[in-house]
């Protein structure tokens, strides 16, 4: 079915809900308004229009029957005046509340939010009630008849684990054994449960973690893993973490879409760009569309297909974050936002796409930046550098330690910013920096020329010493290339793919360390360094130059490189861009710092290294 049918049987689902009920309590008020109070001398908080509206559990059934289909919930409340408008509110929204245990003995859990009517939005502290006491055991033997008496009547179980702490929640190791249970006993419903802290206690259910979530099912089934960006952790682990469980598993990623993992691939499906308004809801909003479009497949004898489910998850949740609150999406709302959106298949775990409009496939020129792209004999430079900085602009004269640290964070802003132009210009702001401070007389300020000098022989010392390394056969000159370089060249070679090397480090010192290393043989199109005078040559001149030479369209050209420099004037050209965000240290393995420098400078694609390469040439230089 496509999407439109899919949405078009919504209203003949019937879904039994189960979990912590809430009540969400919104209070609008006018920051205008209120004098100081004569006893405390606080402001008082004016309130001017307050909104209750199902909460949590509650969310989720009212996110359904919004939706269409037919919603009955269990939940335990208290017989209070909150109870009241929670009932009041699951009933505007046609809920069969009829199951819901109601307790003297408990209270309504809420949460309590303030708007500002100026702004419209939520901009003072929570206040919230949560019970601080265990359900009783006739509470929890009510719940499981209940649960029992309308599994019958029903197409799918949502399980909605709210509560932080394990035995306060509704769902207790009882509870739990007899859904365990039904899912067994019941294999033509649609079992999906919906945890922060706990979803690794119900294998075998369709699950939903979300980036945090996902992090905490690894450390509970797996244990100890790397630190990784979100969509990369959630590619490495989440098929393990799949199979283990038995799970067909949905992650959401929040503006990075979600990503659909079951017993064969993977898919990373994205979401539209809207303006965020409240992100309060959103998972609720995806969790219902998302088994809504599940159950039909699964009602109509065909396998529930994931991608469709995920990318209406997607819809409702991105609809759900423009409006302030929990949202409230309406079948029709959808299918006026159903738009074409990107479907990929991880094609390997370490692979980052983030621009899934890429077309790879046209690519006919590479140019490639040297440092820390292939070359690993000047790594480590960025500590050679800050030295030199803080010496010029300190004159070496001992400072405050609140005053040197001051110094030195500006100096690694700097140096992250500008990494990949040429030694010079970064000279330059140097010069400016030492002016700017004012520690040193205008006398002893060196030209950009000579602090450039005292950097280059500090740096050329340590890569003669790995060049001595590698003579002496300590090391290898793959040693210092990072992972799977020269292979990759080779690879590219073969395609007839014309590569140049384009690096801000001096040219006579890139021909000499790229022949040391054995590379500079496969760069046909030219090997371009820093010049005498600088404005003979930069990273942008040569992208202009090899665009207009050989009359290249964007996706003919492909710059890579691990700093910003190079892929922000790949972008500016209409160029692929590939970040290399690797840890320089080992020559391979993420370097999350690198990660997020080539995400903000526009890379279309991130990887860690090329040990990858036949999946990258196999996949995205397809024939």
């Amino acid at each position: 079915m496509n999407l439109k049918e899919l949405i078009s049987h919504f209203d003949e689902m019937k879904v039994l809900v189960i979990g912590d009920v809430f009540l969400d309590k919104y209070y609008y008020y006018d920051p205008s308004l209120g004098e100081p109070s004569l006893e405390t001398n606080l402001i008082p908080t004016i309130v001017t229009k307050k909104i209750f509206t199902p909460g949590a559990a509650g969310n989720i059934a009212k996110n359904l029957a919004l939706l269409g289909a037919q919603v009955f919930l269990i939940g335990i409340i208290g017989k209070d005046g909150d109870g009241y408008e929670l009932l009041k509110a699951l009933r505007r929204f046609k809920v069969n509340t009829k199951y819901i245990v109601r307790s003297y003995d408990r209270k309504t859990q809420f949460y309590t939010k303030f708007i500002n009517i100026n702004e419209n939005i939520e901009d003072k502290p929570r206040v919230d009630f949560i019970n601080k006491c265990p359900i009783s055991v006739e509470e929890e033997g009510m719940m499981i008849k209940n649960v029992e008496e309308v599994v019958k009547q029903v197409d799918a179980v949502i399980v909605m684990d709210q509560t932080d702490i394990e035995e306060l929640g509704t769902i207790t190791d009882n509870l739990k054994r007899k859904l365990k249970d039904l899912r067994v006993n019941l294999p033509n419903k649609i079992f999906f449960a919906d945890s922060r802290k706990r979803i690794w206690q119900f294998p075998g259910f369709f699950i939903k973690p979300n980036a945090k979530e996902i992090r905490i099912l690894v450390e509970n089934i797996i244990g100890k893993s790397k630190k990784l960006p979100n969509v990369v952790f959630a590619q490495k682990y989440a098929p393990k973490i799949s199979r283990k469980m038995g799970s067909p598993m949905c992650i959401t990623l929040g503006e990075e879409g979600s990503l659909i993992v079951d017993d064969k691939n993977s898919v990373r499906i994205w979401t539209p760009k809207v303006k965020i308004r409240d992100v309060c809801g959103a998972g609720d909003a995806f969790t219902s569309a998302y088994v809504l479009a599940l159950l039909v497949d699964n009602k109509y004898e065909r396998k529930p297909d994931l991608i469709s489910a995920s990318i209406l998850g997607n819809l409702a949740a991105s609809i759900c974050v423009s409006q302030v609150g929990t949202g409230e999406v309406r079948k029709d709302d959808i299918l006026k936002k159903i738009i074409p959106m990107p479907v990929k298949e991880v094609y390997h775990p370490d692979i980052y796409l983030i621009n899934p409009f890429a077309v790879w496939e046209k690519v006919r020129f590479i140019i490639f930046d040297f440092d820390g792209t292939l070359s690993l004999l000047r790594e480590g430079w960025e500590k050679v550098m800050e030295p030199v900085m803080i010496e010029a602009i300190t004159g070496s004269r001992d400072l405050p330690i609140a005053h040197l640290k001051k110094i030195k964070e500006k100096i690694k802003r700097v140096i992250d910013r500008t990494t990949g132009v040429q030694t010079i210009i970064q000279m330059e702001g140097l010069v400016d920096m030492v002016r700017e401070e004012g520690l040193v007389p205008d006398k002893e300020i060196k030209s950009a020329l000579e602090y450039k000098k005292i950097y280059n022989d500090r740096i050329l010392r340590i890569v003669l010493d790995r060049m001595q390394e590698v003579k002496s056969g300590k090391k290898d000159r793959e040693d210092f290339l990072i992972k799977g370089s020269m292979d990759f060249l080779k690879a590219l070679r073969n395609k007839n793919i014309t590569l140049f090397l384009a690096s801000g480090t001096d040219r006579i010192d890139v021909l000499r360390e790229a022949n040391f290393l054995g590379i500079d043989n496969f760069f046909n199109g030219g090997i371009y360094g820093a010049l005498e005078s600088y404005e003979e040559y930069s990273k942008e001149k040569v992208i202009r130059e090899i665009i207009d030479s050989n009359s290249l369209k964007g996706n003919e050209l492909l710059v890579i490189g691990d700093g910003p420099v190079e892929i922000e004037k790949g972008k500016e050209n209409s160029a692929l861009t590939v970040g290399v965000a690797s840890d320089e240290k080992f020559g391979c393995g993420w370097n999350m710092k690198k990660i997020e420098r080539l995400k903000r400078s526009g890379a279309d694609l991130l990887i860690p290294d090329f040990t990858m390469w036949e999946v990258f040439m196999g996949k995205l230089f397809k024939p």
